[in-house]
């Protein structure tokens, strides 16, 4: 079925690529995102932006809509506490997957 929304994965890891243990994450915090094989079909055939947000606010970034996707978050300016990390994956035809993590700072 064509218009289902895409899963997406969303996964953190230290600056050196390796798994963040259980706890506060760091100051500098790659984050990966990828989509489900089995849904990765559905947004190559048309446009998607990929969007970043933290605790509710949007998170500037480059606009591009190609996934594998990694990059550096550099989490220094948030308080510390729970905070969410939210990602979202739009296409132009009105599917989003969105995933959300819990993290602690």
């Amino acid at each position: 079925y064509k218009d289902r929304e895409p899963r997406i994965a969303v996964e953190l890891a230290g600056r050196d690529g390796k798994p963040l243990p259980a706890g506060a994450v760091p100051a500098d915090v790659r984050v990966s995102v990828d989509l489900h094989p089995e849904d990765r079909w559905l947004m190559q055939e048309q446009l998607y932006e990929v969007a970043f947000f933290v605790d509710g606010a949007y998170v500037p970034e480059e606009e591009n809509g190609d996934v594998p996707r990694g990059g550096i978050w550099n989490t220094a300016s948030l308080e510390p506490g729970r905070h969410l990390l939210t990602v979202t994956l739009a296409g132009v035809t009105g599917r989003v997957g969105t995933k959300t993590i819990v993290i602690q700072k």
